[in-house]
């Protein structure tokens, strides 16, 4: 998943949000989140973290979450700048149907600025 940090005169910057898990026959267990696909180019430069925050869905309607942490940094570093903000993304992937011989999950996000 992706979000657009959008910009008037320069290249758009991009915040990314990975959650990787695995399927068995007891729901989804989350393995790692990451935030890959994570770009800015001068003069925005992007500070990142992510982590797991609910790591197991056993039953259907349950669900996994993972949370990516930004500060976007316009001329600027490490927050330090011209114009300086924080975004967060949650992610949740819902166990929408188990059977003996294979799952569906549904994905959703929500940002936070």
């Amino acid at each position: 998943m992706k979000t657009r940090v959008k910009h008037i005169l320069y290249p758009d910057g991009w915040t990314g949000l990975v959650t990787y898990y695995k399927i068995g026959k007891s729901g989804l267990t989350a393995e790692s989140s990451s935030t890959v696909g994570t770009t800015g180019v001068f003069p925005l430069q992007i500070s990142k973290s992510s982590k797991l925050t609910d790591k197991r869905a056993e039953k259907v309607g349950y669900d996994i979450n993972a949370q990516g942490d930004y500060t976007l940094t316009w001329v600027g570093y490490n927050g330090i700048g011209l114009v300086s903000y924080d975004r967060t993304i949650i992610s949740s992937v819902k166990l929408t149907k188990l059977t003996s011989t294979n799952a569906t999950v549904s994905t959703s996000y929500k940002q936070y600025e």
